[in-house]
């Protein structure tokens, strides 16, 4: 699935031994190498280092160790920040840094006779290959480049030789001697489309670390540039969006060996294109750039390596080296907008090429003309659609229906509303329902407990709105009053699933009061969404409270139980037989997991109770007898 900005790259690299970075700069548009970069590097305990892009537009670093900023400056580009995390001592980063000119003019003659207007270069040098030979569909057309290492694919070339409609696969190979053999495939589109292609020589070359410079001024100059240029605000009512994105190249699936890292618009504008057809309807284009983007945004945040954030491929989306200025324009009129779940996270925006039900697999698919799956995603009236076979998973935006919709005259906002907002999902520019997740029917198992000893709780979070929740987190915190803040001590957490409008979920969780507690009244607060990761139609209802009093002379009722009740065989295999003294009657036993989560109670049998039902692993069981006196033991099943 393809924003204007001036360049930071901030690289955190952890637990490394002696990397390498080595960096080169393009132009975001035309593709040519850009020299005049800046590049400021700051790690912990050492002085800042500036450094100056050489002849190549490269930058090479070397023994980077530990945390590293890599802050950019390039004089007509615009800035934008990025980073690596917990890199390994493998993580040798071949980078590709992609610029955004403050301003450009793409070439657009009426009736323009040009289909691909593309550049060969030498990866490493970025000097053009002079007559290296291009072959398209298994070598119908042929050309070569010229002295600027250009070539031109035409109308009538391809008209002449094959017969294309839109969307058709469009293959070609670029051979060159000392080069290695360079191959894509690309679906066709009536409109031009630029192309920058980098051919990586057949022997490796290496670089020498480029040497530092000293100046203070400049240094200080360029980090000032910098913080000017980075974005500081979101759109009200949602999360915001991420502002750089890391791009996994040269990919097998989802694993990858070199990265570009750039801004999400240019992301957009330079990959909408590849998962779009350039040449469909504006509306249909703005529409695409939604799932576009906001998919890519999504694996900013939940990237699938260290390294990059997603991969150019089918396998998440495709990204390759061209732009189209139609894909620029369509990404800037949708600038600012993505798509938003109902608690106003960032989406998971998938589409495919056609959703309709005819012929979907088996137990799949909504039939013809509608939209979906039934299962994974609602039905959808397509009727636009009505005949086409499914052709990918089914799921979120049609792209070809984006385009019959705007040949019926449909913006992209009624387009992407049409496809995203039966799943939940929403443009975040527009009103959409919201959840709201409230703790109801708390309960403690006893009112009184000795500090260092556990209380077991079990309560309901409903979600009280229409809006579908996404899964977040449930808190138990021990608190002096009836507030939830920063002073409250957190005794445990687990996970609340994603809640559809007005469903419930039940929890039951085992508390150890810490050790140190004084002897006092404190409250256990029940808190929904505790780290505030939804955004809920009333952010007033997450607490429930429960009174607990803490008193460290109970601890001789748990010592008690503990010290007359005897449990065995321990391991067992299932049966186990519990000895007691005349002084105790037993009342209740329980098993609970070890993070304590109640499984069920347990019947006694001859003084005996069964657990050979459960899987293997250990447990606790605690003892309750006739007098509120209670006891834990863990048990290990074989």
């Amino acid at each position: 699935m393809k924003k204007i900005i001036f360049l930071l790259v901030f690289l955190n690299i952890a637990t490394l031994q002696a990397q390498s970075i080595n960096m080169y700069f393009e132009n975001a548009y035309n593709f040519k190498r850009i020299t005049n970069v800046y590049a400021v590097v700051e790690q912990a305990q050492h002085k800042s280092q500036l450094f100056h892009a050489d002849k190549n537009g490269r930058i090479n670093l070397s023994d980077i160790k530990n945390a590293v900023k890599l802050s950019f400056y390039a004089e007509n580009y615009q800035a934008f920040q990025t980073s690596f995390n917990k890199l390994s001592s493998h993580d040798n980063i071949d980078l590709k840094v992609v610029l955004r000119p403050d301003s450009f003019q793409f070439i657009n003659p009426e009736n323009d006779p040009v289909l691909i207007d593309a550049w060969v270069m030498d990866k490493y040098t970025a000097k053009p290959i002079k007559n290296a030979e291009v072959y398209f569909n298994e070598n119908k057309i042929s050309l070569k480049t010229d002295a600027d290492g250009k070539f031109y694919l035409k109308k009538d070339n391809l008209f002449n030789y094959l017969q294309l409609k839109e969307g058709d696969s469009l293959s070609f190979s670029v051979k060159a001697p000392g080069y290695k053999t360079y191959q894509e495939g690309i679906r066709f589109s009536k409109s031009r489309e630029f192309k920058g292609i980098l051919l990586e020589p057949t022997q490796k070359r290496s670089y020498s670390q480029n040497n530092a410079i000293d100046d203070p001024k400049m240094i200080q100059f360029i980090l000032d540039k910098v913080q000017m240029a980075t974005p500081k605000e979101a759109l009200t009512g949602c999360s915001g969006l991420p502002t750089t994105i890391k791009v996994g190249l040269n990919c097998s699936c989802n694993s990858c060996s070199s990265v570009a890292t750039m801004t999400l618009q240019s992301y957009v504008e330079k990959g909408l294109n590849d998962e779009w057809i350039a040449s469909w309807e504006m509306e249909s284009l703005k529409a695409g750039t939604l799932p576009y983007k906001t998919y890519g945004a999504y694996y900013v945040l939940h990237p699938i390596s260290t390294v990059y954030d997603i991969s150019n491929t089918t396998c998440k989306q495709v990204w390759d080296n061209d732009v189209s200025s139609r894909c620029v324009t369509a990404a800037a009129d949708t600038n600012g907008v993505f798509m938003v779940t109902a608690s106003d996270n960032i989406a998971r925006t998938e589409y495919s090429a056609e959703n309709n039900g005819l012929n979907a697999p088996a137990n799949e698919g909504c039939g013809d003309g509608y939209s979906g799956t039934g299962s994974s995603w609602p039905c959808i009236a397509d009727n636009v659609c009505a005949g086409h076979d499914r052709y990918g998973h089914g799921r979120g935006m049609c792209q070809w229906g984006t385009q019959r919709w705007a040949l019926q005259y449909k913006n992209y906002q009624w387009i992407t509303d049409h496809y995203y907002n039966p799943g939940y999902m929403y443009r975040c520019d527009a009103p959409h329902p919201h959840p709201d997740l409230t703790p109801v029917n708390a309960t403690l198992d006893v009112g009184t407990v000795a500090p260092g000893h556990v209380v077991n709780s079990t309560l309901s979070v409903q979600n009280i709105d229409q809006g579908p929740s996404d899964r977040t987190k449930l808190g138990f915190f021990l608190s002096t009053d009836q507030t939830f803040d920063t002073n409250d001590t957190r005794l445990n957490y687990l996970y609340i699933s994603a809640l559809n409008g007005f469903a419930s979920q039940n929890f039951s969780r085992s508390l150890t009061i810490p050790a140190n507690t004084a002897d006092g009244t404190y409250y256990v607060l029940f808190v929904a969404d505790y780290e505030d990761y939804l955004s809920e139609s009333n952010e007033s209802n997450n607490v429930q409270s429960v009174q607990l009093i803490v008193d460290s002379s109970t601890a001789v009722n748990d010592n008690f139980i503990t010290k007359n009740i005897q449990l065995f065989p321990n391991p067992t295999k299932g049966k186990i037989s519990i000895k007691t003294s005349d002084a105790i009657n037993i009342s209740k036993v329980e098993v609970y997991t070890m993070l304590g989560q109640k499984i069920e109670n347990l019947n006694i049998q001859n003084n005996k109770i069964d657990i050979h039902h459960l899987a293997n692993g250990s447990y606790l069981i605690k003892i309750t007898d006739d007098k509120q006196n209670t006891g834990s033991f863990k048990i290990l099943k074989k």
